[in-house]
């Protein structure tokens, strides 16, 4: 049994069209997020060292790459549950530099929140509408 076998039916037209507006909002969070600090890497970076991190040039670019293709993972719906694990793994080193900063809760409120809002997508992959769901059609499965 395929693990996506009878999701199917636990959508109906408005449950399958609200799984993929969350996808993409997700997503185009997620992106900006990626483009923002690739093009501000040293700031970036540097906020990330000033805050404790080890190695924050290092985590900074694995964040980014993490984001980005988990964010084109999760808006086309490819490898979906991935994407989304690849997007609340790039969410641990923010988790863990604001769990402690007072002055800094917010961000670890949004953090959280962006973790919980992936969960769905971790477990139960991108819905009807998306590239997978294709993909798994054209097999005949």
């Amino acid at each position: 049994m395929h693990h996506n076998e009878g999701r199917a039916s636990q959508f109906n037209t408005f449950s399958s069209v609200a799984f993929l507006t969350g996808r993409l909002i997700a997503a185009l969070a997620f992106m900006s997020l990626s483009i923002g600090q690739t093009l501000h890497f040293a700031d970036a970076s540097r906020s990330a060292g000033a805050l404790g991190m080890l190695a924050p040039q290092f985590f900074v670019a694995a964040e980014i790459v993490f984001q980005a293709a988990g964010s084109i993972m999760l808006a086309i719906g490819y490898r979906a549950r991935f994407g989304a694990a690849l997007l609340a793994i790039s969410l641990v080193p923010s988790i863990w530099l604001f769990a402690d900063a007072a002055a800094n809760r917010l961000y670890l409120a949004g953090a959280l929140a962006a973790l919980g809002g992936l969960l769905p997508y971790i477990a139960l992959g991108a819905g009807p509408y998306c590239l997978d769901s294709v993909y798994r059609s054209i097999q005949g499965e």
